[in-house]
């Protein structure tokens, strides 16, 4: 038995289907085993970016 036989419907296509280039990209590699970019693909990207340039050395 898989997880995805727990489920009513198959989430699989939305997420897939997503514009959101981080629920496609955790949906690939942590659902369907697929890891097409590194991590720091996602890391790279404008969003996280703005975040990191926040955090100060100590990490708050």
């Amino acid at each position: 038995m898989t997880w995805q036989d727990k489920l009513n419907y198959n989430p699989l296509s939305p997420l897939l289907s997503s514009k959101n280039v981080y629920i496609e990209y955790f949906t690939k590699r942590d659902l369907l085993d697929i890891e097409e970019k590194p991590i720091n693909y996602i890391w790279m990207l404008d969003e996280p970016q703005k975040i990191l340039k926040k955090q100060l050395m100590d990490g708050s």
